[in-house]
């Protein structure tokens, strides 16, 4: 934001360039407060003093004194105070205020080119008293001036507002007043009805509002409407001032009535419905509108209502007597299902204001909280305000009564019937219509129901973290966005929670959401008054305003001495030790019941305890046999059971037990029998009493994390795992295997030198305790041989390697899921010496071992398979690497890592297409492996290095060498990371000399050459296949060079040195030939 300050000895004014008069600035002051810039919102709304102060200019309209200004924003004892405060506030907001002009005395509100004020567009309309213009601009009235706004300190201007609200509220009345009178003379019936929605909406309990709308709708030949209306006014005038209609009011209804009667029945007896009603779209949600005239529902709307749109279309799609749908001949049943608090009722009402009107039959609530009620409830349903079967003069018994509303239900007129809080299946089958047009929509916790009660579920979740947030931005003006998501996070997006939340900061103002959100963070929230009522005291369903008695309805269900609910409450606080909002799987709650002496027998108590949570709301199901507990219902577990610490154990040892069983299966745990989010919630919590258990959930987490590459959340597990156990235990063999995981993480994050330490001390341990031929001795010997070849001291590596796999024929343990590792291991050393015929038959070996322990499709396998096509590659047996790397590709596509573990394979995938001369495939797989690595790969990840070099070669193939430079820098940059015998480094060097040799810069090709053959031979050795196809590159440069007879001497030593250790296809030793075989 450009500014330039103007400095005078009368005026210091701010103008502000140019930018600002482009800005598109709406502030919209009827209503809650909106300032937006751009469609942006302001900063200036995170300072209240600063939209008062704009407000006041805006509406007082003329210019105002620094003194004023101070004197009405601070309440304080001297104007020099004030004025020192205002001086603080400008400076702080006037970069926001480009439509105020600022002197040394005085303040003026100028507005920008462009900018829209609701407040001034309607005094305007207000002064100009012209009906179509009116009309629109009284819309802008939204609500009253600065809805909600409030300032805690500033007195003065709080009674500014309050007297300024109500002059522009008297004036709209008056406005609507005279627009009623001057558009029922020019009978514009339609405009009428429009202006007298908005006068109600402006005072819902105006009845001179009232009669012109009934007036209006009456004219248009709407009086069924407008009776409803009517009613529905009455409704609201007797419920919140407890005061019937005026006598003019009665009078003019009463006068409708008789017009109608008469008409009233053959019209309806006669009209098509489907054809009279405009209907919504499946794919739209219906607007709120009028409930039919025979309705009997006991709730008025909630205007705070957010969200459910995709739930409520969904519902529609299911109820609604649909014009294009066949007639039905049996109820269609829905249960709209969740725990107690999400707001099912809520959900209800909202769907009945919205489709209410599409049930020409009526809308009918029934409450089956208490099932000693129903019948009353149902009565209802056929007295004088329901469908007018009876009269009180009747004098029918309720049998008589239940009768005939149960044989109305079975006509085929579609109705629809709410059955609220239904959680009994016998009381919904005693009570469902067997045939007719009714539609039923049940209210429950509970959500599995016999399959012949035909019902539909549908699960009704939290709301979205984006609706409770808007949901609290709505009802709490003062709230900012950031407040608002972290106290709707805190109270799990709970719908009821939200409500008590909302209510308590309203009437506790002093209580700013940021400290309020302080205090909500204890773990004791369920005890906060907030969420015990305090502060509201309106239900919009009648429920209970208090979140732990709303699920203490659900727990006072539980049977003292049924087995299943004894057990169901034991699951109940397992699961509560666990991630809240996280899904859980059912196999891993079923674990944590052990009962020795009957297997069988737990595994089914287990089962039942969880379904009969599900079935009273504890529990929510999730796909893939997870079920999920609400943050809110695991506090109340903890307040209300016992036993925390022993349910804290069960739940600890029982991963632990599982994590165990895994890993000496596999030796490996890259998939955990459980999400990784509760094995850290677990882990987390037992990490603060550093104790033996603590250590091995942290180890089992640390190992995953590196096996999944997560290597610097691993350290900190890892290192806390190692701390913990060396204090305790000393030198002991669970010592070792922390040891070893912390070598492990070091060697992976390329830390070699850092990692050796750690193996040494773990095999020493392991020697020690359990001797030299033992199985975990032999690991950590492993463990040693690979950093050995990861220095390039290959002979040792060699050496260890031997003495590892002496161990595991020893002992007659061949089928350990080590060895095949060993084997893998033992492949990459060989490969690393340019044995590649030795590696391809050790990774061969490891192949079929790891095939026989894990299975065709499992990870362990693909790795072992693309490590085997690696080494066929470098050997040049191309056509026997494709359908190994495609049959592992198809494999990873399916597993969990979905796209992440493709990468490789499909790099090596786009070379074998680009060896064959394929080079639209090699540019679609190569593009398909650096995409996944943009979205969803680690900066670190080695396969930039070779996506980048692969497709610097590829270019180089198309004749694009400037582009093929640049990747195949970009590559070397990644591979200079590694150790300095990687040979990605190598074959990088070599594609960037033959770039060099191909466009003729000999002395660059030269300089690559010799600094690639530098690090072969440091590493390598000249008999190293390696080192032959550098040397290759280095007689082509002397050959350019004209140096025939030295470019020879190379050739004929790069084809003794390539002969043994590569095919004769391989794409150098053929390339090779050209030279040697020419005269």
């Amino acid at each position: 934001m450009n500014a330039t300050w103007l400095l005078s000895s009368a005026t210091l004014s701010v103008h502000f360039s140019h930018a600002h008069n482009e800005m598109q600035r709406d502030i919209q002051l009827l209503g809650t407060l909106s300032i937006l810039d751009d469609e942006q919102s302001s900063p200036l709304l995170a300072s209240r003093k600063g939209c008062a102060l704009l407000t006041y200019l805006i509406v007082h309209g003329q210019t105002v004194s620094r003194e004023q200004m101070a004197d009405l924003l601070w309440d304080i004892s001297t104007t020099a105070e004030g004025l020192r405060n205002l001086r603080v506030l400008l400076t702080r907001i006037r970069a926001f205020m480009p439509d105020v002009v600022i002197t040394r005395k005085a303040l003026t509100f100028a507005p920008i080119a462009g900018e829209q004020v609701d407040y001034l567009r309607l005094r305007q309309a207000l002064k100009q008293k012209e009906p179509q213009h009116l009309l629109h601009h009284l819309q802008l009235y939204r609500g009253d001036l600065l809805a909600g706004f409030y300032l805690d300190d500033s007195p003065h201007f709080q009674e500014w507002l309050i007297v300024e609200r109500e002059r522009l509220r008297r004036m709209v009345l008056d406005a609507h007043h005279w627009l009623c009178q001057t558009l029922a003379e020019d009978k514009q019936w339609e405009q009428g009805v429009a202006t007298a929605v908005h006068w109600l909406q402006v005072d819902h309990l105006d009845e001179e509002a009232l009669r012109w709308l009934l007036q209006f709708r009456a004219a248009l030949g709407q009086t069924a409407v407008a009776l409803t209306e009517y009613e529905q006014f009455r409704e609201h005038l007797q419920s919140e001032l407890n005061l019937e209609p005026e006598a003019d009011t009665y009078a003019l209804v009463n006068r409708l009535r008789h017009a109608y009667s008469k008409a009233a029945h053959a019209l309806f007896a006669g009209m098509d419905f489907a054809a009279e009603v405009k209907w919504p779209t499946r794919d739209t949600l219906a607007p709120v509108g009028l409930l039919p005239s025979a309705a009997l529902l006991p709730f008025r709307r909630n205007p705070n209502f957010v969200g459910r749109e995709a739930l409520l279309r969904q519902l529609a799609a299911r109820l609604l007597p649909w014009p294009d749908a066949p007639a039905a001949t049996s109820p269609q049943v829905v249960v709209l299902h969740g725990m107690g608090g999400v707001g099912k009722t809520q959900t209800a009402i909202e769907f009945c204001y919205r489709y209410g009107r599409f049930f020409p039959g009526g809308v009918f609530w029934i409450n089956f909280a208490e099932s000693n009620n129903v019948a009353a409830e149902v009565v209802l349903v056929g007295g004088e305000r329901g469908l007018g079967l009876f009269e009180r003069k009747n004098l029918l018994s309720m049998s008589e009564q239940v009768g005939r509303v149960q044989r109305a239900w079975q006509e085929p007129i579609p109705r629809l019937l709410i059955f609220d809080n239904c959680e009994d299946e016998r009381l919904l089958t005693e009570w469902l219509p067997v045939t007719g047009g009714c539609r039923v929509l049940v209210t429950s916790q509970r959500g599995q129901w016999t399959a012949h009660l035909g019902v539909t579920a549908v699960s009704l979740n939290t709301l979205s973290p984006a609706e409770s947030t808007a949901f609290l931005q709505k009802s709490i003006s003062r709230i900012l966005p950031g407040e608002a998501q972290a106290i709707a996070a805190e109270a799990g997006y709970l719908p009821l929670a939200l409500h008590l939340i909302s209510g308590f900061l309203d009437q506790y103002r002093r209580i700013s959401p940021a400290n309020y959100l302080t205090q909500l963070q204890d773990k004791h929230l369920l005890q906060h008054p907030s969420l015990q009522g305090r502060g509201t005291s309106h239900s919009p369903t009648g429920h209970e305003l208090d979140v732990a008695r709303t699920f203490a309805l659900s727990f006072a269900q539980f049977a003292a001495a049924d087995p299943i609910d004894m057990m169901a409450q034991k699951l109940l606080a397992y699961i509560a030790c666990l991630a809240p909002d996280k899904p859980v799987e059912q196999a891993l709650v079923q674990a944590m019941v052990v009962m020795e002496e009957s297997p069988l027998q737990a595994a089914l108590l287990a089962e039942d305890g969880l379904n009969r949570l599900i079935v009273l709301g504890f529990l929510r199901p999730e796909a893939g046999d997870m079920v999920l507990m609400h943050r809110l219902v695991a506090a109340y577990s903890w307040m209300v059971l016992t036993g925390e610490t022993e349910a804290i154990q069960v739940v600890e040892e029982t991963m632990v037990r599982l994590l165990t069983a895994v890993w000496e299966r596999q030796l490996y745990l890259r998939d955990l029998p459980f999400a990784v989010g509760q094995l850290r919630y677990v882990a987390d919590r037992a990490l603060t009493r550093q104790d033996i258990r603590a250590a091995s959930l942290a180890n089992y987490l640390g190992r995953h994390l590196v096996e999944i590459g997560e290597y610097a959340q691993a350290e900190s597990y890892l290192t806390q795992a190692l701390h913990i156990r060396q204090t305790l235990l000393g030198e002991h063999l669970d010592t070792a295997t922390s040891l070893t995981n912390m070598g492990t993480l070091l060697w992976k994050w390329n830390s070699n030198a850092a990692a050796m330490p750690y193996f040494e001390e773990a095999h020493r341990l392991c020697e020690r305790l359990l001797g030299a031929n033992h199985t975990k001795t032999a690991r950590n010997l492993n463990n040693l041989a690979v950093l050995y070849n990861r220095q390039g001291q290959f002979e040792t590596a060699h050496t260890y390697y031997e003495k590892t796999l002496a161990i595991y024929e020893q002992l007659g343990a061949m089928d350990d899921p080590m060895v095949p590792q060993i084997l893998d291991n033992m492949a990459l050393m060989f490969r690393s010496r340019g044995l590649f015929e030795q590696s391809c038959v050790y990774s061969e070996r490891a192949l079929r071992m790891t095939e026989a322990i894990f299975g065709p499709e499992h990870y362990r396998t693909t790795v072992t398979l693309f490590r085997w096509a690696i080494g066929l590659i470098l050997m040049g047996h191309y056509q026997a690497a494709q359908p190994a790397l495609e049959h592992a590709l198809a494999v990873r596509q399916k597993l969990p890592d979905g796209e992440v573990g493709t990468i490789g394979l499909l790099i090596r995938l786009g070379e074998l297409h680009m060896i064959a001369e394929h080079l639209a495939e090699a540019e679609t797989c190569l593009n398909q492996a650096l995409s996944i690595l943009e979205t969803q790969s680690d900066e670190d990840n080695i396969n930039w290095g070779w996506v980048y070099a692969k497709l610097g070669q590829l270019h180089g193939r198309k004749g694009a060498a400037a582009e093929a430079e640049t990747l195949l820098q970009r590559a070397l940059s990644f591979f200079r990371q590694q150790p300095p015998f990687y040979f990605g480094t190598i074959e990088t060097f070599n594609q960037l000399a033959d770039i060099y040799l191909q466009t003729g810069q000999l002395a660059t090709a030269k300089k690559v050459v010799d600094e690639a053959l530098a690090l072969c031979q440091e590493n390598f050795g000249k008999e190293h296949p390696f080192t032959a196809q550098t040397c290759l590159r280095l007689g082509e440069w002397h050959l350019l060079q004209g140096h025939v007879d030295k470019a020879q001497a190379i050739f004929e030593e790069v084809t003794a040195v390539l002969k043994t250790a590569v095919s004769p296809t391989h794409i150098d030793f053929i390339r090779l030939q050209q030279y040697v075989t020419a005269p």
